[in-house]
């Protein structure tokens, strides 16, 4: 059965030897001494709370290792009405990578466990605004497993307003960067600057794209579109031929071993038969050329001033008959 105390004018107080309850005129009780609530639930329910103590122990009395209840799980929860209720948790299961020293940081990463967590009650992350992060001087870790990323996506040209020595590039810079060089990209080492690689590319520059490779000043290697010039030899598709027309296109090897071909040798016939090579100061020319007497249409012209057709099989068994 209820009972009532009706105090029609000032306060009613109840008071011990270890403290006092004073229920005001004006609605407001005064708790002189500590306040203990036993129970499943505590609901308090007003405008503003003020607190002050600056400590805030949430999960009182836990004697396990870490958080052992709610699955390792403690923290405190906002009601957001009819969207999902936002939440910062310290979860016990997060594993996270401790860079360690920075003397030796790839010595030193181990993976932790527990961390806080942004979420809500639909166990999506949500994001937190800061405009600086402190480390105490330590190294700070980003992502730490899986293939994440950092990324700077909903910025407005965030690599145009990298000004400063010690700001993060993104790949939108580094490509600008690389790119915007393109014109008249030169590459080198230190003060090694007679030797060194440029790139030329005909949308910024309006000359032919094409690579350049020089040693000691003097260019060696060429990268156009569809060819490569290496030391006055070009690589045009399947062809090689000598850059200068009036240079010769030498193979060689060492003095005790042969240049092979391991298959058909195709040589094109003399295109002018009137205009025969001239002969060598050492060793023999062969050339193809409309067939004489001999039968074969290949040519020989030798160290010694002699310019004639091979004979075939065929034509040397005939004339030996003949004669």
């Amino acid at each position: 059965m209820s009972k009532f105390f009706d105090i029609p004018d000032g306060d009613f107080t109840i008071k011990t030897a270890g403290g006092s309850l004073t229920l005001g005129a004006d609605g407001t009780a005064t708790l002189d001494g500590n306040l203990l609530v036993e129970g499943e639930n505590f609901s308090l329910q007003t405008t503003d709370l003020e607190v002050q103590d600056n400590i805030i122990v949430i999960n009182k009395g836990e004697v396990g290792v870490g958080i052992s209840r709610s699955s390792g799980t403690a923290g405190i929860e906002i009601d957001r009405g009819t969207l999902p209720n936002a939440r910062i948790i310290f979860d016990e299961t997060i594993p996270w990578t401790d860079p360690g020293d920075d003397e030796n940081p790839i010595e030193a990463l181990t993976t932790e466990y527990g961390g806080f967590t942004f979420t809500n009650t639909d166990g999506e992350l949500v994001g937190i605004k800061v405009n600086a992060i402190a480390t105490a001087g330590e190294t700070l870790n980003l992502i730490g497993s899986g293939v994440g990323r950092v990324s700077v996506a909903g910025t407005t040209n965030y690599e145009l307003n990298l000004l400063d020595d010690d700001d993060i590039p993104n790949k939108k810079y580094v490509d600008d960067a690389v790119l915007g060089q393109v014109g008249l990209s030169k590459i080198s080492k230190g003060d090694i600057t007679e030797s060194s690689v440029e790139v030329f590319d005909q949308e910024t520059s309006g000359l032919d794209s094409r690579v350049e490779v020089r040693i000691d000043g003097t260019l060696t290697t060429t990268f156009l579109e569809d060819t490569v010039e290496i030391q006055r030899v070009e690589f045009e598709g399947n062809e090689v031929k000598a850059v200068n027309s009036g240079e010769d296109l030498v193979l060689t090897h060492s003095a005790t071993t042969s240049v092979r071909v391991n298959h058909v040798l195709s040589i094109t016939a003399n295109p002018n038969p009137l205009s025969l090579p001239t002969n060598p100061t050492n060793g023999v020319k062969l050339f193809a050329g409309p067939q004489q007497i001999g039968g074969t249409g290949i040519f020989f012209a030798n160290q010694d001033g002699v310019t004639d057709e091979l004979v075939s099989r065929s034509k040397s068994i005939l004339y030996g008959i003949i004669f």
